[in-house]
């Protein structure tokens, strides 16, 4: 979603319907391989470091596209608040590997 965002372009499609808003989280035989995952991982974070190295301090003062529940409507904000969102899934899949 921050890719997507910072590139104003769409979302993976066979990703989005695997990840995105809605999806069941179901492994199944459609599910990629975890090397696959972790090349999308590593490819996307690639993308992002390069997105934001073009970003002026204004960019990421505009106004976010997506509202989120923060205090800050910007594009920052906007990206503080996925950080944080994905870092609390990080942690509860470490909880789930310990049990």
């Amino acid at each position: 979603m921050i890719l997507s965002t910072l590139t104003k372009t769409p979302s993976d499609p066979e990703f989005a319907k695997l990840f995105g808003r809605g999806s069941s989280g179901k492994i199944d035989s459609n599910f990629p391989a975890i090397e696959e995952l972790m090349e999308k991982w590593n490819e996307t974070s690639e993308k992002i470091a390069l997105e934001f190295n073009t970003k002026s301090n204004e960019d990421f003062s505009e106004k976010s596209p997506i509202p989120f529940p923060v205090g800050d409507d910007t594009l920052i904000g906007f990206i503080s608040y996925l950080v944080y969102h994905e870092a609390f899934h990080i942690g509860q899949i470490s909880i789930v590997k310990r049990v």
